[in-house]
């Protein structure tokens, strides 16, 4: 808007900008940007201050995929997270984190019943349930020979 000494107000909409409208601010830190308008042969000019950063990625979560991973196992089976996907959830959007950069703390394969299985990386955990059952386990009929 253009303030005129006799009070009024109108739009301004023939301006030019310095840098250009369209320029891509590549200079990190405060960059001024000069807005110029020209009304009867006088040109007026206004500034403003932006400050230019980078977009640093900042993990929110993680986000586990477990549809290639083996979650019931039989008593006493060694645990395997094979097939696990990882995926951290970042400010920036998502990246698939690499096998053996994260960590799986491995359930007790003794103990029957649902198991719940961290995840960590960069300071975050996420979980996922496995189950161990006893369908391979070899039944006797309890009495022991001497």
């Amino acid at each position: 808007m253009a303030n005129y000494s006799d009070g009024t107000v109108k739009p301004v909409t023939d301006y030019v900008t310095n840098p250009a409208a369209e320029s891509i601010l590549s200079t990190i830190g405060t960059q001024i940007i000069d807005v110029a308008y020209t009304d009867d042969g006088i040109t007026q000019h206004a500034n403003y201050n932006v400050e230019v950063g980078t977009t640093t990625p900042v993990l929110d979560h993680l986000s586990l995929n477990t549809s290639g991973a083996k979650t019931t196992f039989s008593i006493g089976e060694a645990f395997s997270s094979s097939g696990l996907v990882v995926v951290g959830v970042y400010n920036t959007g998502n990246e698939t984190i690499p096998s053996g950069s994260y960590t799986v703390s491995a359930p007790d394969m003794y103990s029957l019943g649902k198991h719940t299985v961290p995840v960590s990386y960069g300071g975050k955990t996420s979980t996922y349930e496995i189950y161990v059952s006893n369908a391979e386990a070899i039944v006797g009929d309890g009495s022991l020979t001497t």
